[in-house]
């Protein structure tokens, strides 16, 4: 009864300090870089609070503000389980739609191999249809469990072939001390096309601190450790992260990748992914770069090396239809896996 009594005065504190600007002037735009740059919804919400703290807003930016903390578990947290599902179409390009070869010879040294004709890749475009669920419980302040689920169907009509993408996840989002974190993830996922299989889990935990620098903007610094396990192999990971949402429209996020290395075994040994999302005309454009290197792998006799590197540009063409354009270059140590190819994906949510 007495938890009752205190969570309803902590709920009704919060209200009033929100609400009790409500009837002076319009400060909506405080909060707006936290909304518009919400890939990070921890982040965001921060944003938000620190955004709202000591100034006007107005009975709407109140709401919202309030209606975001609820889901992390703020103001009483959500009553009732909160969940979500969508089903919605896209198409897109794919370099690989049967999980086949390059269309090239293999040579090693002074050695050709002819690959079967019947196990080559086959390009083009493919249209899906997918199916996205999610469900949140909180249980306290910056605590909660969320869980999802993806499903994909592709299908080709040009090549007559169909694959599909599914992916489980559940993860327990921690707040332990005063803008500290702890987070641990379980995920499993797996692609069945023509020609392959591949399955995997990972068991992933973080750490991560959020912070306000004056002048720069809201930062969440994050370090976290991976357990990855595919088809072929197992292997450890860490990674170091740095997102912020900047005072002037800005938003980025870095994260360094490094991995095992494995005996006879081609793996991410590093990598760095970088994102960069700002507002021009109105609209938001994404960039992001990627950089991979692995290695470990031996074909015959020969270490194979590889270097992969992504850029994507991503925007909405409207308010529920976006487009991502991309390009990537695998380089390796042998010829056969070189390559280069374009990525287009156009998402309709509703």
């Amino acid at each position: 009864m007495l938890v009752g009594k205190i969570s309803i005065m902590l709920r009704i504190k919060a209200i009033i300090f929100i609400f009790s600007f409500s009837l002076l002037a319009n400060a909506s735009s405080a909060g707006a870089n936290c909304l518009i740059f919400g890939d990070n919804e921890r982040l965001s919400n921060f944003c938000l609070l620190e955004s709202v703290q000591g100034r006007i807003v107005d009975q709407k930016t109140a709401a919202i503000v309030t209606q975001k903390l609820r889901q992390e578990g703020y103001f009483g947290g959500l009553g009732t389980l909160l969940t979500t599902v969508n089903v919605y179409p896209d198409a897109s390009y794919s370099n690989n739609i049967n999980g086949g070869n390059p269309d090239k010879p293999l040579i090693i040294g002074d050695v050709e191999f002819e690959g079967e004709s019947n196990l080559v890749a086959k390009k083009g475009i493919v249209f899906g249809l997918n199916l996205q669920s999610s469900a949140r419980k909180t249980y306290g302040e910056g605590k909660y469990i969320n869980a999802y689920m993806f499903g994909a169907f592709l299908a080709s009509p040009a090549h007559n072939l169909t694959f599909t993408n599914a992916r489980i996840g559940l993860c327990s989002k921690n707040k332990f001390t005063e803008n500290m974190y702890f987070d641990a993830c379980a995920l499993a996922g797996t692609q069945n096309k023509e020609i392959t299989k591949d399955t995997s889990q990972t068991i992933r935990a973080s750490l991560s601190k959020l912070k306000k620098l004056d002048g720069f903007g809201f930062v969440e610094k994050r370090i976290g450790f991976t357990r990855l396990i595919t088809n072929n192999y197992s292997q450890n990971q860490a990674n170091i992260s740095f997102d912020a949402i900047h005072l002037n429209d800005l938003y980025s996020t870095v994260t360094i990748q490094f991995g095992e290395k494995l005996h006879n075994q081609l793996v991410m040994r590093r990598g760095i992914n970088a994102a960069l999302s700002s507002l021009f005309d109105g609209k938001k454009y994404s960039l992001s770069l990627s950089h991979q290197y692995s290695s470990g792998g031996i074909l015959l006799g020969v270490s194979r090396f590889d270097t992969i590197n992504k850029v994507t540009v991503t925007t909405n063409i409207s308010a529920t239809t976006q487009i991502s354009v991309g390009l990537t270059q695998v380089e390796s140590t042998i010829d056969y896996y070189d390559q280069i190819y374009p990525s287009v994906a156009l998402t309709h949510t509703w």
